[in-house]
């Protein structure tokens, strides 16, 4: 009762008939339209309010839900209950062809009743003293303060939100008709869907989480802006994306793009701080459809200001975050050519500027279809713990174009932009954890930072058609697989490159193109230690050796082959050469520094 008589008392101060004695502070405006349903607070108002679609009748979907905090003082704790039941039918695609599946790899199940359905637009709210243009970013749910003093407590209860007239399922823009976004805490709890998408669309970018704090503007006092979005533990959430022609991405947000900051004069740019920890599962899949040449992101953190000698760095305390704590499944393929070379952007993760993150803890299953790129500062922590976690795609800290490989100057950078600059300056970091079985394919040629492989997890370079490069700085763990190929004749392979230390005893599982005929004057060099300690780790074939024809090849270091003489480099590094057996037998032993040769001997 004390809910619904503080909802009624609009806009003015009112007393409670149940005999309080003090009075209560203004209530907020709960509007609900044709087009729209909103809960705005201004100046000292209070909106607590649950909108309850939980039951079993049917009952007719909101169009977009606006959630706005406006003044001073201004504060929403808004509850939005969903029907939890589903249907018979798969919930399909944009197409309606393909099922879409959950973290746990389980089909979908169509909500039995959506509770927002955006299909048509939001058109002009009206509000009290606050209004909205009808001419703003339209969104399934839409964060819309045009302030920073309010705050927002909004908790999503099974709720499905199917968007087919706009561009996003969730939208928060700093830059609306006034400027400012209030602090807000979003929760999801239960059974969630945020579907972004249908059959067809001329749209140029589609989201299902989009958050845009760029606003400019400077404040008389120091003021900080702090966004959560949070899933509890047990819970589920599932996004599905129909990529735009231009982008689509299933949760993305940029502080400071094109912003001059300055935090020291008496006008001073607001410091931005967002964070997202889902405890719970998550699905996210961004489906490309027709739009070949689109750049489509699973995840996308970017914390980067308008590169110029005006421009303060990102503030210290300034923060753009994301963490995954439980199963995670993240399908977004890049378009590659029938070569396997890079053609569109397919980024599961994409990290961009200082103090931007994502991490993936690993206590769950991690399933990744798509790259993963940082840089400008940026870093990513993934781990792969079992045997049902995979990473799909290549990892690189240092490509600012997605075509073509930095570190090769025969394969030079083009194509389309995963970063809008590379201010090279900056420590850009990926490192990956990897055991129990789980697995990296890589794809194309890969730089990363740290990677800590143990109990037969299992690194696959290339898939026969082309050779691929990875490259660590530190190499850590024991009893890691590392697949490669290679032709023995041509001298072509996968190579791994260990850049400043390496430690373990590893195995590689090498396969040889096998197709022409070998002198036994060959050799391979599949690993290649820059570090000047000139790495610690060993490495053995999964085998005693690998047979070619009338040779042999094992593993070892260049100093040790008999046949071959193969130039030593001062770092290092392992290389499979030929080797002579002794009285059939097969000698074989790890070797911890030099360059690793294949050996063929005559058996």
């Amino acid at each position: 009762m004390k809910d619904e008589t503080i909802a009624r008392c609009l806009l003015s101060s009112c007393l409670l008939a149940a005999g309080m004695e003090k009075s209560i502070a203004a209530s907020g405006t709960i509007l609900e339209k044709n087009n729209y349903t909103a809960a705005i607070a201004g100046k000292n108002q209070t909106n607590e309010h649950t909108f309850d679609y939980s039951g079993e009748t049917p009952v007719k979907p909101i169009n977009s839900l606006i959630i706005a905090a406006y003044d001073k003082g201004a504060k929403n704790t808004i509850t939005v209950k969903g029907n939890p039941s589903v249907g018979e039918k798969d919930l399909k695609d944009a197409s309606g062809e393909a099922s879409l599946k959950d973290a746990r790899g389980e089909v979908l199940k169509e909500p039995a009743h959506w509770t927002i359905q955006k299909e048509k637009p939001t058109g002009y709210v009206n509000g009290g003293r606050y209004t909205l243009q009808s001419s703003v970013e339209n969104a399934g749910i839409l964060l819309a303060d045009k302030s920073y003093e309010g705050k927002n407590n909004i908790t999503l209860e099974n709720v499905s939100v199917k968007n087919t007239s706009s561009r996003n399922a969730i939208f928060a823009n700093d830059t609306l008709d006034l400027r400012g976004m209030s602090d807000t805490t979003l929760t999801f709890k239960g059974n969630n869907y945020l579907y972004t998408g249908s059959k067809v669309t001329a749209k140029t970018e589609m989201n299902g989480i989009w958050l845009l704090k760029n606003d400019g503007t400077g404040q008389r006092t120091e003021t900080k802006n702090h966004t959560k979005i949070e899933s509890e533990a047990g819970s589920n959430l599932n996004i599905y994306v129909q990529s735009g022609t231009s982008k689509g991405r299933g949760i993305g947000v940029t502080q400071y793009r094109d912003v001059i900051i300055n935090t020291s004069g008496p006008r001073k740019t607001v410091i931005n701080q967002t964070e997202m920890d889902f405890r719970g599962a998550v699905s996210i899949k961004v489906d490309r459809g027709d739009n070949k040449n689109a750049e489509n992101y699973g995840v996308y953190v970017g914390n980067l200001p308008k590169k110029s000698r005006r421009s303060e760095d990102v503030p210290d305390d300034s923060y753009n975050r994301v963490t995954f704590h439980s199963d995670v499944k993240i399908d977004v393929r890049p378009v590659l050519e029938e070569s396997g070379k890079q053609k569109s952007i397919g980024d599961a993760l994409n990290v961009d500027g200082k103090n931007s993150r994502v991490d993936i803890k690993g206590d769950g299953t991690v399933q990744i279809d798509g790259d993963i790129h940082v840089l400008n500062g940026g870093v990513i922590d993934l781990n792969l713990k079992n045997k049902n976690s995979y990473l799909n795609g290549e990892a690189h800290i240092g490509k600012q174009r997605y075509t073509g490989d930095p570190d090769d100057p025969d394969n030079p950078p083009g194509g389309q932009p995963l970063f809008e600059e590379d201010r090279k300056n900056s420590a850009s970091s990926i490192n990956m954890t990897m055991k129990d079985g789980a697995r990296w394919n890589v794809q194309n040629t890969s730089k990363i930072n740290g990677l800590d492989i143990s109990n037969g997890a299992e690194v696959s370079f290339s898939d026969g058609g082309r050779n691929v490069n990875v490259s660590v700085s530190r190499l850590k763990g024991d009893g890691g697989v590392f697949k490669m190929q290679g032709d023995i004749v041509s001298g072509k392979t996968d190579k791994l490159i260990t850049r400043e230390s390496s430690e373990g005893t590893h195995i590689i599982e090498y396969t040889d193109d096998a197709r022409e005929k070998t002198t036994g004057r060959e050799f391979l060099r599949l690993v290649e230690n820059q570090g000047s300690s000139g790495g610690g780790a060993s490495y053995r074939l999964h085998v005693p050796c690998t047979e070619h024809g009338a040779w042999c090849f094992k593993l070892g270091e260049s100093e040790n082959s008999k046949y071959v003489k193969i130039a030593s480099t001062a770092r290092g590094g392992y290389v499979p050469f030929p080797f002579r057996s002794v009285d059939g037998r097969i000698e074989q032993r790890p070797f911890r520094r030099g360059v690793i040769s294949v050996e063929r001997g005559f058996r």
